[in-house]
């Protein structure tokens, strides 16, 4: 029977700094998260050795526990390729089974540091909660998402909702971008039956800017927490997550 890989990204610390002499002792760093044909990229967290994700999860399909999870670990560069700072190989055979309480499940693995970045005196390490489910188990909670989006006017000088072009996703829109609307309860996911909400819908403030906005030159991304000249677009994050009536951890 297949299985479900979930990945809650958490933090990284004591990066190495790509480039000591453009960057002045700071990187840009952002993950890829790989597991055979799928991938997964999260947002770029701009001028950090310890950079801090929130509600970063992913889940895998896994018909064969004896493949690997790998992720890379990457600096951002506006103007040139971006650098492999380092990456993590995790065996699939070595992941624990079953939900547990977040708090129990976050671990540090260390990041096997790039050959060329291995003289500075770094240990970085990605904190990450990493679980293998049964199908039963990955709906035992879950976690939904919408996206507000606005557009950078040069003419105006504003960021507004009212930016937006006919291109462009409308003002809320759904986790893939596959649905939008004006209105945010047209693109709240449908509800299975006997599912509560554990929360109030609330935009993350953990990433982005002091308000959760992410920064981005077209809203395929990439993503950014500090805007540059090139970002006209930008989107935040609400999230809820709902628990199943009979559930307990």
């Amino acid at each position: 029977m297949s299985s479900i890989l979930k990945v809650q990204l958490h933090k990284a610390t004591d990066l190495p700094v790509a480039d000591m002499a453009l960057t002045g002792g700071k990187s840009d760093p952002y993950l890829v998260f790989i597991l055979n044909d799928q991938t997964y990229r999260t947002p770029c967290i701009a001028s950090n050795l310890n950079p801090i994700w929130s509600n970063e999860t992913f889940q895998f399909r896994v018909n064969d526990t004896s493949g690997i999870l790998r992720v890379e670990v990457w600096d951002d560069d506006n103007f040139r390729p971006d650098d492999l700072l380092g990456v993590i190989d995790i065996p699939l055979s070595t992941v624990e089974k079953g939900l547990k309480k977040e708090e129990d499940s976050i671990k540090p693995y260390a990041v096997k540091v790039v050959e060329s970045l291995q003289k500075q005196n770094v240990s970085p390490h990605v904190f990450m909660s990493i679980a293998l489910l049964t199908p039963v188990e990955a709906v035992a909670l879950l976690d939904f998402e919408v996206w507000e989006n606005e557009r950078w006017s040069r003419v105006r000088r504003t960021w507004a909702k009212a930016n937006l072009t006919e291109t462009d996703p409308k003002e809320w829109s759904s986790s893939d971008g596959s649905e939008s609307s004006t209105k945010f309860e047209d693109v709240i996911p449908t509800i299975p039956p006997r599912y509560e909400p554990i929360n109030t819908w609330h935009y993350v403030k953990h990433i982005g800017d002091k308000d959760g906005w992410i920064y981005g030159p077209t809203f395929d991304g990439p993503w950014y927490e500090v805007p540059n000249l090139l970002h006209i677009v930008r989107r935040r994050r609400w999230i809820n997550a709902y628990k199943r009536d009979d559930f307990q951890f």
